[in-house]
Formats: structure tokens, sequence, C-alpha cells
């Protein structure tokens, strides 16, 4: 068994951390998984889930729409996770960076 970290910041500025043993070789889509909150928190993460099915068998992410990561490394989601990795769950950008600063200006 090895430990691992999972962490999400929702829009409300709600923080999800959490710490799982799970078992070698066990892939970052299982840890989400095993996590319990795509259970615990339907509603938070009910995109998160469709996105899951979606991309399912993707073998490299997709940087614009990729939604996992490791220590803020897009990773697909068959990826072995090792001891110590933090998986960040990623939410969709609501406003773009480039539109928002020239906006601003």
């Amino acid at each position: 068994m090895i430990a691992i970290s999972l962490a999400y910041v929702a829009s409300t500025g709600q923080c999800y951390l959490k710490t799982i043993s799970i078992p070698t070789g066990t892939s970052l889509r299982g840890a989400i998984m095993r996590s319990g909150w795509l259970t615990a928190h339907q509603e938070e993460f009910a995109q998160l889930q469709v996105w899951l099915d979606a991309t399912d068998d993707a073998q490299s992410p997709n940087h614009k729409a990729w939604q996992v990561g490791i220590f803020s490394q897009k990773k697909p989601l068959g990826y072995q996770l090792q001891a110590g990795d933090r998986v960040e769950i990623y939410r969709p950008l609501v406003l773009d960076p480039m539109k928002l600063r020239k906006q601003k200006l």
C-alpha cells in the first residue's frame, strides 16, 4: 500500500483535501474513484464524473480540456501513482485569462 493525497478547490472556495492508502499500481482514475468524492459530493463532482467517463480511454492529456494531474503536471488517467503523489483535480476556467486581462486594460 502507498499513501497519496487528493486536492480540489471548488468554485465556492471550499477546499477538498484527502490522504488515502491505495494498492501499488493503482491508476490515477482508480485513485479518484477510491477517494469517495464522486459519491459523497455528487453535485460538486458531477461534471468530473461525466468527463472521466468520456475520456476513459485517452492515452495522452489534452492540455486545454484535461481535468486531472499530479503536482500541476497533467497525466493520463492510466498513470500509475507513486507514493507521495498529490492528485489534483482541476475545474474548467470560467473566463479566459487573456480576455480578462484585456478587459482590465
